[in-house]
């Protein structure tokens, strides 16, 4: 894929932001005033609690380093159904606040297409984001992202909790194909959600305006393990 830049203004100035050719919603890179980024990397530390927290609900898991090419981490729910890994980054470094746009994106694949649980995008710190003995999701602050609950059916969300949630379903089902995950807070009053390149809604409500930071989490809906293995995971604010 080739790639294209526009210049965006925000309250902190102007940046360059980089995206997919013919997909401004894509973004690669920013470039500009107190511009923050975060990108999984090659070789991230999942084990040691310097830069993720990594919760094993149930009977535990495994989290790999990118051993693959293409993949930058593995995930290994334990076999018992329920089992779950739940990762944040550590500390909140983003946030939806007027004036500063934000990209949130990332693609990976989970093994089973209806026997697996997942959400991917920011949320509060919360070490438990999907219920424990459950395919629910138990948001304990505030969150926006994807979810997916033992079946084909993929959701766009955001939650303020104990205020309310949005919700919009996505037209393209799961498949155990490495998938896009993706939104854009347009600094102003709302968020795009793109599955697979393509809008699934724009939520203008219950947007949170508190910290957040990237997680994703992996649960077994059945009583065997279920992998999700990442292809890329990042987050852009302009700031």
């Amino acid at each position: 894929m080739s790639t294209s830049s526009f210049w965006k203004k925000h309250t902190g100035g102007e940046s360059l932001v980089f995206h997919e050719h013919g997909n401004e919603a894509r973004w690669y890179d920013a470039i500009g005033p107190n511009t923050r980024k975060w990108e999984m990397r090659l070789g991230s530390d999942l084990t040691t609690a310097k830069e993720y927290t990594v919760t094993e609900i149930g009977a535990g898991g495994t989290e790999v380093q990118g051993i693959t090419a293409g993949i930058r981490a593995t995930l290994t729910t334990n076999t018992d159904k329920w089992d779950e890994i739940n990762i944040q980054l550590i500390g909140t470094p983003f946030q939806l606040a007027a004036g500063y746009p934000l990209y949130f994106g990332a693609k990976f694949a989970v093994d089973s297409a209806t026997l697996s649980d997942f959400f991917v995008g920011l949320s509060a710190t919360d070490t438990a984001i999907l219920s424990a003995g459950a395919d629910t999701l138990d948001i304990g602050g505030s969150a926006l992202g994807f979810y997916a609950l033992a079946g084909t059916t993929i959701t766009s969300l955001t939650e303020i909790h104990a205020s309310g949630s949005k919700t919009n379903t996505s037209d393209t089902v799961l498949t155990t194909n490495a998938m896009t995950y993706e939104f854009v807070w347009d600094g102003v009053d709302g968020v795009s959600f793109y599955h697979e390149g393509a809008l699934v809604g724009r939520h203008t409500t219950y947007v949170p305006t508190v910290v957040l930071c990237p997680s994703i989490v992996i649960k077994a809906a059945s009583a065997a393990a279920r992998i999700a293995s990442i292809s890329w995971m990042r987050c852009i604010q302009l700031a």
